[in-house]
């Protein structure tokens, strides 16, 4: 049997979970002013927690109007309503500190939720394909892709379930159904995306030919560009605890360092959220090469500990302003905003105007 290369081109847009967002949500809305064709051929929209919130209501709104501006000035209004709205309160820091209940009650997303997606809103109902990560805990145990394409049986999943499924952030929020952030296991969606096309392709490709398993190919990736959005680290952990990694060959670090540590209460969380970052970012570099974007806008990290920080200084309207001022600068080409962002609002244009173009047209 001679294999045929599927001719479908795939354009992934891929966002990460955490605070980033209120800078990712304003990233998208200046891109979608300068190059109005990333969202329109955008193929797939995939997240996880904060960045699952944004693409399932990008999906909904790509596949009701198809209008980039208008979809992304509404999401950045929906992000900051989300996280504004339900800014923890007095007690509820009372009741955390006591360990007993997370900071955020999940059911207090629900509202905003179903206003944003529609109450009954499922996955299938949307036009645009969509995936969001969670982890369920409760048996059966498993890895959870909440998605409208592979007919596994969660594209009856609703818009709000997805949501609160992948954003469910253990000590930060209440579980859902079950199910706790998708961040734990690839807060970066996109190689998640990539494994979820593949399986589509070779399902088509049986369908369509009556071929086994073995005799389906592997082509999907020539077609395949993906983009994402997501918050890092320049650098890791405290200055001190820098310090003590290269002064010492072994450090010798027991629970109480990377459990308890003062300048870093929740090290051992962080180290394994950016592992998982890092880890993901290479492996997807290396399959896709010049076809993999990702934009990484620093001192807006996903980890718990400078999550926590920033809402202990800043409330979610002040970050906000200041996601907004960052952003601004930074299309407007403002040196000051160089050392915020991997790259300039005008490299990544650049390279979404020629990526983003269709297998057809190049």
């Amino acid at each position: 049997m001679e294999p045929t290369p599927s001719l479908q081109p795939h354009r992934v847009l891929s966002l990460d979970g955490g605070p980033g967002m209120f800078v990712g949500t304003r990233v998208l809305r200046a891109l979608a002013h300068q190059a109005p064709e990333m969202l329109e051929r955008t193929t797939l929209f995939a997240g996880t927690s904060s960045g699952a919130l944004c693409a399932l209501f990008l999906a909904r709104q790509m596949s009701e109007h198809n209008d980039p501006v208008r979809a992304t000035e509404a999401l950045v209004r929906f992000f900051d309503e989300a996280f504004v709205s339900t800014f923890p309160t007095l007690l509820d820091w009372v009741r955390a500190t006591l360990g007993v209940y997370p900071l955020i009650p999940m059911a207090r997303f629900q509202p905003i939720l179903k206003k944003a997606y529609g109450e009954h809103t499922r996955l299938q109902d949307l036009s645009t394909s969509v995936c969001t990560l969670s982890f369920r805990m409760k048996q059966p145990l498993r890895i959870q892709v909440c998605n409208n394409f592979l007919n596994d049986g969660s594209e009856t999943t609703t818009l709000t379930d997805a949501a609160s499924y992948s954003s469910a952030f253990p000590i930060a929020v209440s579980t859902w159904e079950g199910h706790i952030d998708g961040g734990w296991y690839a807060n970066n969606p996109s190689l998640v995306a990539l494994s979820s096309l593949a399986r589509k392709e070779h399902q088509d490709y049986i369908e369509e030919h009556d071929a086994t398993f073995q005799e389906a190919p592997f082509y999907f990736l020539q077609n395949t560009k993906v983009l994402s959005l997501g918050a890092d680290n320049k650098i890791f952990g405290s200055p001190s605890l820098q310090r003590r990694l290269f002064r010492h060959v072994a450090t010798s670090w027991g629970w109480k360092t990377w459990l308890l540590n003062r300048s870093h209460p929740f090290l051992l969380m962080d180290t394994f959220l950016d592992a998982n970052f890092h880890g993901t970012n290479k492996k997807v570099s290396i399959l896709l090469g010049s076809n993999y974007q990702s934009l990484a806008y620093y001192g807006y990290t996903p980890g718990l500990t400078a999550a926590f920080l920033r809402i202990l200084r800043q409330p979610p309207e002040k970050v906000s302003e200041q996601a907004e001022r960052d952003v601004n600068l930074w299309v407007q080409g403002n040196p000051s905003s160089r050392p915020l962002f991997s790259q300039t609002f005008e490299e990544l244009t650049q390279w979404v105007r020629d990526a983003w173009v269709p297998c057809e047209e190049q």
